[in-house]
């Protein structure tokens, strides 16, 4: 790529410090201290999940080489290949901080680069594609160690530039930021609505007896490709829903094609949640729990959290837990008029819809934030700073 005219190129090794983090089980004396330190699960792609900060012994004299300061940019060593490299800023959220060894911090050098610019760049398309281009992978997981990130690639322009750009970008991760507070507010709601209209209501009757099971068809050869195949992994745990992405995939033995308005449950790892109804006929996997679904109210209750905790009180199997279809069945729902059921439904459907609709702008959002960081980082499309309001 061509370096634009007035910007630089350097490493990030010639831009910032990279600082490696503290390991678990070292041997510490009696004069140790106990601190907060970050691990991977604190950092997010874009954001901190600081709910849980667990703390760790440390030696006094070590405290200055492992602590956080406001300003530093958190890097995750590996993990999933789409969140390679994710991370955030640092804010001084903790007083006094350490982190993990499977976390890198890069300290930019503020004479030369901007934190958040620096950032940016490593979320960014280009970032993504340097960290996936030399990282040890394996199955759906990939790791960069600290040589690697110190020869990342940086081109950038001046200051305050930089600092314009940023401006920018950063408007958009409010815009995101807003929709996802809103999202879960929502999804909080929804969580008291299901528990009023359903949870609080006495449970009488088992899946078996109002959702029959249903068997679904053997695999026919001829149509195997045409109709689509759906795995657990393709249901998104959270809006219930699935995606399809290769209609040409083969089903794996045990497949059986079942028709619209089919429930599906997961067995495996059944406490994810992994939960659907068929908005086609389709080949599914022999690891749900297949029941014909009647109309959406039976779908509702199992948004229940008791549902959940139901399913986690009948699963065996430490690595993989699974939950027997038989097991399923036995879980009680109440018993409501037609004339209820439609009033819930429609008050839950209502509901629904504003978090999709809410979900659906907050991927417009971040579409829209992708296609800035590959035009604006790369000098393609060039900001007055003057102007940066």
């Amino acid at each position: 790529m061509k370096t634009p005219l007035g910007w630089k190129r350097e490493i990030v090794n010639n831009v910032s410090v990279i600082q490696t983090g503290l390991a678990k089980g070292k041997a510490v004396s009696t004069s140790s201290v106990r601190l907060p330190y970050l691990r991977v699960a604190n950092v997010q792609d874009g954001f901190l999940d600081l709910t849980e900060i667990k703390e760790i012994e440390v030696e006094q004299s070590q405290i200055e080489r492992y602590r956080l300061f406001p300003g530093d940019i958190l890097l995750t060593e590996g993990g999933d290949r789409d969140k390679l490299g994710r991370g955030t800023l640092w804010e001084g959220q903790i007083p006094l901080c350490l982190h993990q060894n499977h976390i890198f911090v890069v300290r930019a050098n503020e004479n030369i680069i901007f934190n958040k610019f620096l950032a940016y760049l490593f979320s960014s398309p280009l970032g993504k594609k340097y960290f996936l281009s030399c990282a040890k992978q394996s199955t759906n997981l990939a790791s960069i160690n600290s040589t690697q990130l110190r020869n990342f690639p940086v081109v950038f322009p001046a200051i305050q530039e930089q600092k314009a750009i940023a401006a920018i970008l950063s408007t958009w991760d409010e815009a995101i930021e807003k929709t996802e507070r809103l999202i879960a507010c929502k999804e909080r709601h929804f969580g008291w609505l299901v528990n009023e209209l359903i949870g609080k209501r006495k449970a009488e009757v088992s899946l078996a007896e109002l959702c029959p099971p249903e068997e679904g068809n053997k695999l026919v050869k001829d149509e195997e490709k045409s109709l689509g195949y759906l795995e657990i992994g393709d249901i998104d745990v959270k809006t219930k829903d699935y995606q399809i992405d290769n209609k040409d995939k083969r089903p794996a033995s045990g497949a059986v094609k079942v028709p619209a308005n089919t429930l599906l449950i997961s067995t495996v790892r059944p406490t994810r949640g992994a939960i659907t109804r068929t908005k086609s006929e389709l080949y599914v996997s022999s690891a749900f729990c297949k029941l014909r679904l009647l109309n959406d109210f039976y779908f509702y209750c199992l948004y229940q959290k008791k549902f959940l905790n139901f399913l986690k009180y009948r699963q065996s199997g430490a690595t993989y837990p699974t939950v027997k279809d038989k097991d399923i069945l036995t879980f009680k729902i109440p018993v409501l008029s037609e004339a209820e059921q439609k009033k819930i439904i429609r008050i839950l459907n209502s509901a629904k819809h504003e978090i999709d609709s809410l979900e659906k702008l907050s991927d417009v959002y971040r579409m829209q934030k992708q296609g800035l960081m590959q035009k604006l980082l790369i000098g393609k499309w060039r900001v007055n700073f003057k102007e940066e309001k």
